[in-house]
């Protein structure tokens, strides 16, 4: 090949690397300036390969960022518009009314905003049953889910753009479900997306799918006594319940029966504020409020006391005294000695009865002793 045209293939091969990389070079002789910056991810990581093209005129002038994120791009002076790319991992930004000013220089930094793919799924609950039900339907509590373990979980943490944490919404239309932005790029494998719930576990799940809550339930223990004595009952029945039906959770275990030391035993309880009641037959019955720790055995000890006597009707209500009247009355349990009023506030004394319920009709005659 002859040198000429040698040297102008050369030449052309240069113009067309140059035009490659910067864009449309600038005219010789043409007043200039320069636009600068760094280009940053949420956490202040400069981003490299990210293409900067600077539009003035209808013509670009380009450049691409380096390890730190760096650009420098000379181009002519006037109002510009700068545009910022990166295709596979973050959204296009594009700015505006760039004034570019002879000799001079202009900074023009970018944050740019990742780009993300939404996954969602619902949260729900397995019983100690063995059944599963939604999170809205065995609590009013919202859930909350969120990403643990991402490549780029920094990131994940300190962007305002991505919604990576969320809670079930009671009101919402799928109370149970939930919406996740996670960033592009990283496949569902790499990551975890784990619900979290006061008195639940939560194992990790793969992300796009149900996630399931284990109910991490407590035990309640305790003695019945009864007052009189401070004996041990055996045979009363201690139910666990909560102050909101609504927001209990039902389970096989919610009751137990005292056995000969009066001692009983609860399993599986949800945790949280809880109330007992003890009911036994010729005593009165008695609730309790706790609070049932996951993981943990909380006691609570009830003391019962017998059932006192009713007088159901004295008849004539008015008798004097030495007069004899009709009392009608219930008794429950064992007393000792009980005294009720009749007639003119004379006393009648009624002594020991068997610890058996029933009601009688008795004669007695007012006066004193």
């Amino acid at each position: 090949m002859p040198p000429h045209r040698l040297a102008l293939l050369t030449m052309s091969i240069i113009f067309l690397a140059v035009f490659a990389v910067s864009g449309t070079a600038v005219a010789q002789g043409q007043a200039t300036g320069t636009v600068e910056g760094t280009v940053k991810n949420a956490v202040g990581d400069g981003i490299n390969n990210v293409n900067i093209t600077v539009t003035i005129n209808e013509m670009n002038y380009s450049d691409q960022t380096g390890d730190g994120g760096e650009y420098e791009i000379e181009a002519p002076v006037g109002s510009a518009e700068v545009v910022v790319t990166n295709t596979s991992n973050y959204e296009t930004t594009t700015r505006s009314d760039i004034l570019i000013e002879t000799d001079d220089t202009t900074t023009e930094d970018f944050e740019l905003e990742r780009s993300t793919r939404e996954i969602n799924g619902t949260v729900r609950v397995n019983l100690p049953d063995g059944t599963i039900e939604r999170v809205s339907d065995v609590t009013d509590d919202p859930a909350t889910v969120k990403i643990e373990n991402h490549p780029e979980q920094d990131l994940i943490k300190s962007s305002d753009q991505l919604n990576v944490k969320t809670e079930t919404d009671p009101e919402a239309d799928d109370p149970s479900g939930y919406n996740l932005d996670v960033p592009t790029s990283v496949s569902g494998s790499e990551y975890d997306i784990k619900a979290v719930l006061d008195g639940y576990n939560s194992p990790d799940s793969t992300p796009g799918t149900d996630l399931l809550l284990d109910v991490n339930p407590g035990t309640i223990t305790g003695t019945i006594t009864e007052q009189t004595t401070g004996g041990t009952i055996e045979g009363a029945t201690v139910t666990v319940d909560d102050a909101d039906p609504d927001d209990f959770i039902k389970f096989d275990t919610d009751s137990d029966t005292t056995n000969a030391s009066g001692f009983y035993e609860i399993e599986n309880v949800p945790p949280g504020d809880r109330r007992i009641e003890v009911t036994a037959d010729t005593f009165r019955s008695e609730k309790a409020d706790i609070t049932v720790d996951e993981d943990e055995s909380t006691e609570q000890n009830i003391t019962l006391t017998h059932e006192q006597l009713q007088i159901d009707s004295v008849v004539p209500s008015n008798a004097q005294s030495g007069e004899t009247v009709s009392i009608e009355y219930t008794y429950t349990g064992e007393f000792e000695t009980v005294n009720f009023t009749v007639g003119d506030g004379k006393l009648s004394r009624l002594h020991r009865l068997m610890p058996v319920k029933m009601k009688l009709r008795s004669r007695f005659r007012i006066g004193t002793r």
